[in-house]
C-alpha cells in the first residue's frame, strides 16, 4: 500500500502544475529567431558556366536541381536567383538552360523544368540580371534533372535580331521565339522532329559575326546541322565524324559520336566535343574536332592518351570553353585540363590553366 505522505506530494505538484502552467505559457521568450540562408559548400551537379560575352565578370551558374546563380563580384559570392518559387514551383528551380543577350546585359533567359510532365515547364525572362522575372509557360516538356544535362545550352539567343530565341529540346525537335521567349513554334525545316531518346537537339549556337547562320547539334541524329538563312532550310556539316576512329577498338553497339557540346571561336571556327552517351554518369569515348568553315574542313584535336596513366581511350569531354581575348584558344577538360594555347595542343592542370588565364575554374 502506498504512504499517504508520497500520495500528498504528487496531488501537490499536479495542483502547483495546474497553476502555474497559463503564467509559464504566457511568458515572452528571451531571444527572437532570425533565419537565414546558409551557404552549403559543393552537393549536386553544376553542368554549365555562362559569362556574357561582352561583359567582364558578368557570369551565370546554371546546376542541374537547385536553381540559377549570378556571381556577385563585389562581396565574391554566387547570389541565388529563383528562391522567390513557392514550394508548388519547385519545377522551375531546374534550369534546363540559361541564355544571354550579347547586347544587352541586363536580359537574362532561363528555360525551367526540373522534370518533365504535362505543363511543367515555363521561361523565366529578367530585364535586370534576375533580380526578378516574368514567366511564360512553355509548349514542350524539359528535364534539368535528367542524364543529358552535360550537354551545351540548348537556348541561345540570335544576336541580329534579339527579339528571336532559339531552343532544343529534348523531345520535340527544335522551336524558335519571336517575342523574347513569350511565345513558341516549332521549327518544321529542322530534320528532328520528335525523338523517344530523351535527348534530342543537345546545343544552339549562332555565328555572331554571320547573319542567319547558326549550328544546331543532335544527339538523336549524332549529327551537327548548319542553317544560312536564319533556320529556313538545314543541312549536316559536310564531313564530321560519323564513326570512332579504328584506333579506338570500340565494341559492338556502341553509339556513333553524338555533338555534345560547342563554341565559336573568335578567328570563326566551331570546336565540338563528341561522345558516346549523353553523360554525365557514363560516357566511355570521346572526340574534340575543329571545323574551319572557310575550307569546310574538320580537324580531330582530340588530346592523345595520357601514358603511362591510361591505356585505352578516354571519353567524357562534356566541358568546353575558350579565352575570347586569345584566337585558337580552347580549353576542354577531363580528368587534367586539356587546352589548344594559340593552336598547339597543352596537356597540364587545373591550377597552372588558371594562373595563366587568370580566371577560376573550380
Amino acid at each position: 500500500m502506498r504512504s499517504p505522505s508520497k500520495i500528498f506530494v504528487k496531488a501537490a505538484a499536479l495542483v502547483l502544475l495546474n497553476v502555474a502552467a497559463p503564467w509559464l505559457l504566457a511568458q515572452p521568450t528571451s531571444e527572437s529567431y532570425q533565419f537565414k540562408p546558409v551557404t552549403i559548400v559543393a552537393g549536386g551537379y553544376v553542368p554549365s558556366l555562362i559569362a556574357h560575352p561582352s561583359e567582364p565578370g558578368l557570369i551565370y551558374a546554371r546546376t542541374d536541381i537547385g536553381s540559377v546563380y549570378r556571381w556577385n563580384a563585389f562581396n565574391q559570392q554566387w547570389s541565388p536567383l529563383t528562391d522567390f518559387h513557392s514550394p508548388a514551383q519547385y519545377n522551375l528551380n531546374g534550369p534546363e538552360s540559361v541564355a544571354l543577350d550579347p547586347h544587352d546585359p541586363n536580359r537574362l533567359y532561363i528555360a525551367a523544368g526540373m522534370y518533365a510532365y504535362p505543363n511543367c515547364c515555363a521561361f523565366l525572362v529578367s530585364d535586370d540580371r534576375g533580380a526578378s522575372f516574368k514567366t511564360y509557360a512553355a509548349p514542350f516538356e524539359m528535364c534539368s534533372n535528367c542524364d543529358g544535362r552535360a550537354a551545351g545550352e540548348r537556348l541561345a539567343v540570335n544576336p541580329f535580331k534579339p527579339n528571336e530565341l532559339f531552343m532544343g529540346t529534348r523531345l520535340n525537335g527544335l522551336w524558335v521565339s519571336e517575342d523574347h521567349a513569350q511565345t513558341w513554334n516549332q521549327i518544321t525545316s529542322f530534320p528532328v522532329q520528335s525523338d523517344s531518346d530523351n535527348y534530342g537537339v543537345q546545343w544552339v549556337r549562332f555565328n555572331p559575326k554571320t547573319p542567319g547562320t547558326l549550328y544546331v547539334g543532335a544527339y538523336t541524329t549524332a549529327t551537327v546541322y548548319v542553317s544560312t538563312n536564319d533556320g529556313a532550310t538545314w543541312s549536316p556539316l559536310p564531313g564530321q565524324p560519323i564513326t570512332w576512329p579504328s584506333s579506338y577498338n570500340v565494341p559492338s553497339g556502341t553509339s556513333p559520336p553524338a555533338p555534345e557540346r560547342a563554341l565559336i571561336n573568335t578567328d570563326g571556327s566551331l570546336y565540338v566535343n563528341f561522345d558516346d552517351l549523353p553523360g554525365p554518369n557514363v560516357i566511355n569515348y570521346g572526340l574534340v574536332e575543329k571545323y574551319d568553315p572557310t575550307t569546310k574542313t574538320w580537324t580531330d584535336i582530340t588530346p592523345p592518351i595520357d601514358s603511362p596513366f591510361q591505356s585505352v581511350p578516354r571519353g567524357g569531354f562534356v566541358g568546353l570553353t575558350q579565352d575570347p581575348t586569345r584566337a585558337g584558344t580552347v580549353v576542354f577538360p577531363l580528368d587534367t585540363a586539356d587546352a589548344f594555347i594559340d593552336g598547339r595542343l597543352i596537356i597540364t592542370n587545373p591550377a597552372v590553366l588558371r594562373e595563366a588565364f587568370k580566371v577560376q575554374m573550380n
